[in-house]
């Protein structure tokens, strides 16, 4: 298919400690946002269980699920000790079928620092990235501080969702740069508490838009009519869409 340069892909980032309730939001922004196709990276596969999804091992694996507008990968199978090998893999098959497939993608990766350093970004993953919005390809990266990620990536970022995480150095500029008031951010509650309201964030985009809220609210704050706690921030103008999976998924995929 053509190019979609018209389209301004969001470039998404979650931060927060183990326990925060990082993946958890993930899980809901990938659920609640309209794409045509999901591309999971996912070898831990919290995020995978949070969304009810099989993880595939193969390629084939892959081909059919992503019929369904939603490819986990787990890459134990092709790359049994180099994950980091398998990651480069993921990124650059979702890229190739995202420029098959229309309508609006996501490559998303858990526990990105995992599979990259700050210092070294594979050149699939650097390609996913910054060409991906050519095919209308958004990114969302899970970690635990932004210092974890590439710093080819940081800058690139359209939307941060923030968690309870330790803000200090490098990473406290960072967030500083982009908007964030620290201090409240180090007075979020992590999910892990279990005591609401916990899970807090923040989010923040490029151009200055901020809500917050809470993964698991207080009972006031659910009964009153304050801003909705769900997690899914708001989203940008998208190219036409073929469902959640849709039938333009599954037409690509046949003509294979």
């Amino acid at each position: 298919m053509p190019a979609q340069p018209d389209y301004s892909s969001t470039n998404v980032a979650a931060f927060g400690a183990g326990g925060s309730g990082k993946t958890t939001w993930a899980a809901r922004y990938l659920r609640g946002t309209p794409f045509q196709a999901r591309f999971l990276f996912d070898p831990i596969g919290a995020l995978s269980r949070y969304l009810s999804l099989p993880r595939c091992q193969t390629e084939e694996q892959l081909v059919q699920a992503l019929r369904t507008g939603w490819a986990s990968y787990d890459p134990a199978a092709m790359f049994p000790s180099d994950y980091e090998a398998g990651a480069a893999w993921f990124a650059d098959w979702s890229f190739r079928w995202s420029e098959r497939l229309s309508g609006r993608k996501v490559w998303a990766c858990d526990e990105l620092w995992r599979f990259m350093t700050s210092t070294r970004l594979p050149a699939e993953i650097r390609t996913v990235m910054l060409a991906g919005r050519n095919y209308g390809m958004d990114f969302l990266a899970i970690t635990h501080r932004p210092t974890d990620l590439h710093p080819q990536i940081r800058p690139q970022l359209d939307l941060i969702a923030c968690f309870s995480t330790t803000v200090d150095g490098e990473a406290a500029r960072y967030l500083e740069s982009f908007g964030f008031d620290l201090d409240r951010l180090r007075r979020l509650r992590p999910a892990k508490l279990r005591q609401p309201p916990c899970g807090e964030f923040v989010v923040r985009t490029l151009n200055g838009d901020e809500y917050s809220g809470a993964l698991y609210p207080s009972s006031s704050a659910r009964a009153g009519g304050g801003r909705s706690p769900r997690g899914t921030p708001p989203q940008p103008p998208s190219v036409a869409q073929g469902g959640p999976g849709g039938r333009e998924t599954d037409g690509a995929l046949r003509q294979r």
